[in-house]
């Protein structure tokens, strides 16, 4: 075996162990105890709460991401339907800070879901805050005549814990492209 074979192996060896560890880690204390969201969320959820009532970190995340899939394939293919934009997941305590570039102009629609346990502050960018309750229900805040940057901020209230997943619609034909 060559050497740089035998130390390509190691350093994936060392990132996936790496990426395990940070994964079992986290915040799974104060999850929410065994609530399913409700609506068409909660048949695409995650297999429910371990029987002791704690999900873990991943579930919590897995529960968010699938609290905002209930927008209908097909009708993302509409002329005239919402687009997909971007998304993100991320820790409540870590908290959300992204900033989306934009068609200046244009009409979007910001999708929050929270699993875990407390609330979320919502601030998007030119709008009053709003707060969701991290119980897997999503919330959804419209974005009329969009600037050309648009941030958005999401963070915990108190001691919130758990996840917190995101989308970005574009709600006009012309109005998804995402510049990097």
């Amino acid at each position: 075996m060559k050497t740089t074979d035998r130390r390509t192996k190691i350093f994936v060896a060392a990132a996936a162990l790496a990426l395990l560890a940070l994964s079992a880690t986290g915040c799974t204390e104060g999850a929410a105890k065994g609530a399913a969201p409700s609506g068409k969320a909660s048949a695409k959820a995650s297999a429910p709460a371990k029987a002791a009532g704690v999900e873990s970190e991943q579930e919590q995340g897995q529960r968010a991401k699938a609290a905002l899939e209930p927008l209908d394939p097909d009708e993302m293919l509409e002329p005239n339907g919402p687009r997909f934009v971007e998304s993100g997941l991320d820790r409540v305590v870590e908290g959300v800070h992204h900033l989306s570039r934009l068609k200046a102009g244009k009409d979007y629609q910001v999708f929050v879901a929270c699993v875990g346990k407390g609330t979320v502050k919502i601030v998007l960018a030119g709008q009053a805050p709003r707060t969701a309750a991290c119980d897997g229900r999503p919330v959804g805040e419209s974005v009329r005549n969009a600037p050309e940057e648009l941030r958005l901020d999401i963070t915990a209230v108190g001691g919130a814990t758990g996840m917190v997943a995101w989308q970005l619609h574009a709600l006009t034909p012309d109005g998804g492209t995402r510049v990097q």
